[in-house]
């Protein structure tokens, strides 16, 4: 901070770009508290745990065991920072995860200011403007164009007036009272203002976007008031947030079926609520009192979501209603940043790792089967609207996902695509006035050149807060389905549609002007390579439902082999696209569903049945169990005997082998003390699942970590009554499989037999819930510091007392191999309890069936 006043103070500028800091709240008050420059925009570059993690180990930083830790940590000191801003109305968002040509275009789009003109007779003008920026306060700069005139002549209006805007009005609203005083000022200045307010000036309105007033009334005092607050600046950059929704749905789309239902029932909904659940954990794990002091938490999810999961959250978040009721009813509300779905190379490393998703409770969402199908319509009536505009480049996406990143930062690039993405913006934040000015009763909607822009801004949780901060209601929001708008043309028309009509007239009346520029025919020589008649089809096929690449083919050589004009053939008429053999396969890779069949080595058929190719090997023997299969089995294909833990798409089951099954007798059981299930010795002494869910002290604040999270040295609360915390010292962790569970609460599902404190007593879980099988990747045992052997597990409203390591549990436990530790207390050599209970060769990670039998001295 020094620095930077020395430098100020040295030479004097107009702008200052401070990086990094504030970081804390410290540094927040240490600010305010000095005679220095306060923030007038703060930009907030956005990007989840697990991109930051790729990035950090490109550049050197593999292997840092501590780095989610420590994100984590900055995150929660951070975040007060970035509410308090975001509270003051100062903060822009700005989606990290794309190219840096697009995240500094975001920024310079957030740098730039936004305009309102004043123009007409000044002593209507004067009073009014004056009255509404009173109401407004800081929110709003006044640039009087008079005085440019008298001080500088009215030949110079237009060179001053951009000086002037230098000064101080970055990010912010400035109203430019005086200003156009004719039709040749208003075609001089570069920049496009988002409203005109006209008081009798004499221009017509036939080609701008004007409201008129011929008073300086209340009554018109108040309309300005509202217009103002209404053009107020977007925390977001919606039309490059249009971009990464196209490309980001380009990528969904190529690799998964999403024109099938069932792949939106059977998988893309399981998916998306598991990774919700996760996420809301994840976030929830911060102090609730934050949420007190510093509003609703704004928590951007840890780690980019799996691709079927996306396509959910984005169908999910267009069905505004259902959304809404949705979120509120999670355990713990939070409003979720946005993401782009996780690459395909980070889901094929993560497939490779063994990484699946946990079963989660059923949930139902109210939304049709065919809700994902329509997704992409918006998409697809836009580009075909830009081909019969003639704007023949950017009805291809692929070259709008391309040239956007190299669309010039301010609005007279000499480039198409800059002044095509400026007038998207421009007229979305018009449409955006008018749906405020209709109110939310209204059946006005957007053109279809803007209805993508809306649904990418709608992504953005911080889409309510512009809402209710510029309108004071929110703006629903219902995907369309073929028939609505038949229904909305038979209703008569109300005043917001009619102004919705006039304005997409003068918006289409810009983008024909678009296409006869120059900037076209310099488009027409874009270099977009060279992509095959394949790559083609996958495109035309990620908006044309069917998946079939040759009928796709076929269609496109119908329309003359250009995408935009099969996109507007089939928006013309959809009838005749209708994918006569529609495939459950991805346009693009291998197949989704295999079909398994398994029989015995004597070749008698056992099953067939038809799963998808990231089921494990472990849940082909549980489908075996449901068909009556009782012993241990083993399964091979081509002589090989098939990992538990591997995809069916990584055997050679994918390539049509059949799995050869082996049956092996069991042993017969032997009761222990430990628990009277059979099955509990087929499970070595394992505790806790991964997701079993702990309070960890980090930094001195209680946090939330699921187990396979957890680190040796941790410090997490036990279930002791003066809420004591105590250090991890030993964690053995096990190959899972196909377990028998229990979930006591949301974040404690335990193994059947382990110890749980419910109603007074040591009991186990299976007495308190039914169990049933679950597919574990590992399971846990974990040994606590000290002799405060319990642990809290679960949310904390509802958390579970449960055994660690060297608690006595009752006669119906019995002095058993898990009332015995490994490592002393502090107290140690002069601790009795240590010298009974603590046998260092214990080995908790291969627990035989004689150790289980085995009975220990009490202490």
């Amino acid at each position: 901070m020094e620095e930077a006043r020395r430098r100020v103070s040295v030479a004097p500028a107009h702008f200052v770009f401070v990086n990094g800091f504030p970081r804390m709240m410290d540094g927040f008050h240490l600010w305010q508290s000095i005679d220095v420059v306060k923030p007038f925009l703060v930009l907030v570059l956005e990007a989840p745990d697990d991109v930051l993690k790729t990035r950090a180990e490109a550049r050197g930083r593999e292997g840092d065991l501590n780095f989610g830790e420590r994100l984590a940590s900055y995150r929660a000191l951070t975040e007060p920072v970035v509410s308090t801003f975001r509270q003051a109305g100062i903060a822009r968002h700005i989606d990290a995860t794309g190219s840096t040509a697009l995240v500094t275009a975001s920024a310079c789009y957030h740098l730039q200011p936004t305009l309102v003109f004043a123009c007409g007779d000044p002593k209507l003008f004067g009073p009014v403007c004056r009255q509404a920026r009173q109401r407004l306060g800081a929110q709003v700069k006044r640039i009087s164009v008079n005085r440019i005139r008298e001080t500088a002549g009215s030949n110079h209006v237009v060179h001053q007036l951009m000086q002037e805007l230098m000064y101080g009005c970055w990010g912010r609203l400035v109203v430019v009272e005086g200003f156009p005083q004719d039709l040749a000022e208003l075609q001089a200045f570069p920049q496009q203002a988002l409203l005109m307010l006209d008081f009798k000036s004499g221009l017509g309105d036939a080609a701008f976007f004007v409201r008129s007033f011929d008073n300086a009334e209340a009554g018109t005092v108040d309309a300005v008031a509202k217009l103002l607050q209404s053009c107020q600046p977007l925390q977001v950059a919606p039309q490059f947030m249009a971009v990464a929704l196209l490309k980001g749905w380009m990528e969904a789309a190529r690799h998964k079926p999403w024109w099938d239902s069932g792949f939106f029932v059977t998988e893309a909904q399981p998916s998306y609520l598991h990774y919700l659940r996760q996420q809301v954990a994840l976030a929830s794990s911060h102090r609730k009192d934050e949420e007190v002091e510093y509003g609703t938490p704004y928590a951007l999810p840890s780690k980019s979501p799996p691709m079927e999961a996306w396509l959910c959250w984005l169908t999910h978040q267009l069905h505004t209603d259902s959304y809404s009721k949705f979120c509120q009813g999670l355990d713990y509300p939070l409003r979720l940043g946005p993401l782009p779905p996780a690459a395909k190379e980070l889901v094929s490393k993560a497939r490779a790792s063994g990484e699946k998703p946990a079963a989660v409770a059923p949930q139902q969402l109210s939304l049709d089967s065919d809700a994902l199908a329509n997704v992409p319509t918006a998409f697809a009536l836009a580009l075909a609207a830009f081909e019969e505009a003639r704007l023949t480049p950017l009805s291809d996406p692929r070259a709008i996902v391309l040239k956007a990143d190299g669309a010039t930062c301010n609005g007279s690039g000499p480039d198409l695509m800059s002044h095509f993405l400026d007038l998207m913006d421009l007229f979305y934040r018009r449409f955006l006035l008018v749906m405020g000015e209709t109110g939310p009763e209204s059946l006005a909607g957007p053109a279809v050149e803007l209805d993508w822009v809306w649904h990418a801004h709608m992504t953005h949780p911080l889409y309510s807060d512009d809402c209710l901060r510029l309108f004071g209601h929110m703006l629903p929001h219902v995907p369309c389905k073929p028939g609505d708008s038949e229904h909305i043309r038979s209703v008569p028309p109300d005043a917001g549609r009619v102004a919705m009509s006039r304005l997409n007239e003068l918006l289409r009346s810009r983008l024909r002007d678009l296409a006869g520029s120059t900037h076209l025919r310099e488009a027409l020589t874009w270099d977009l390579g060279e992509p095959s008649k394949e790559d083609d089809a996958i495109a035309l096929g990620c908006f044309v439902p069917g998946g079939d690449r040759a009928w796709l083919s076929e269609r496109l050589e119908s329309a003359g082999g250009r995408l935009g004009q099969a996109l507007l053939k089939f928006i013309k008429n959809p009838g005749a696209w209708i994918c006569p053999c529609p495939t459950q396969n991805p346009l693009e890779g291998e197949a989704t569903f295999l079909q398994v069949t398994v029989q015995l080595m004597s070749g008698e058929h056992v099953l067939a049945q038809t799963m998808h190719k990231d089921s494990t090997v472990s849940e082909l023997v549980a489908v075996l169990r449901e068909q009556g299969e009782t012993e241990d089995l083993k399964l091979f294909a081509q002589g090989a005997e098939l990992s538990a833990l591997s995809c069916l798409g990584d055997t050679p089951v994918a390539h049509g082998a059949v799995v050869q099954l082996v049956r092996i007798k069991r042993p017969p059981p032997l009761i222990t003390r430990r628990t009277s299930s059979p099955d509990w010795n087929r499970i070595p002494c394992t505790c806790f699942t991964d997701h079993c869910e702990f309070q960890v002290l980090v930094s001195g604040r209680p946090m939330r970590k699921f187990m396979c999270h957890l680190h040796e040295g941790d410090w997490v609360r036990t279930g002791s009554e003066r809420k004591e915390y105590r250090q991890v010292t030993r964690i053995w962790r096990c190959a899972g499989g196909l377990s028998k569970t229990v979930e006591l609460q949301p974040g404690c599902r335990l193994t059947v037999g382990h110890p749980v404190f419910m109603n007074g007593s040591w009991c186990r879980p299976e007495a308190c819930k039914a169990p049933s099988h679950t597919q574990e990747e590992h399971v846990y045992t974990l040994e606590l510091e000290g002799h405060v052997d319990t642990v809290l597990v679960g949310s904390l409203e509802t958390a579970v007392v449960c055994a660690a390591l060297g608690v006595y549990c009752g006669e119906s436990f019995g002095w058993n191999i898990f009332t015995r530790k490994t490592r002393p207390c502090r107290k140690w050599p002069h601790c009795d309890k240590c010298h009974v209970a603590v046998l260092p060769a214990l080995d908790f990670s291969d627990v035989t069936q004689d150790m289980l039998a085995k009975r220990y001295k009490s202490y």
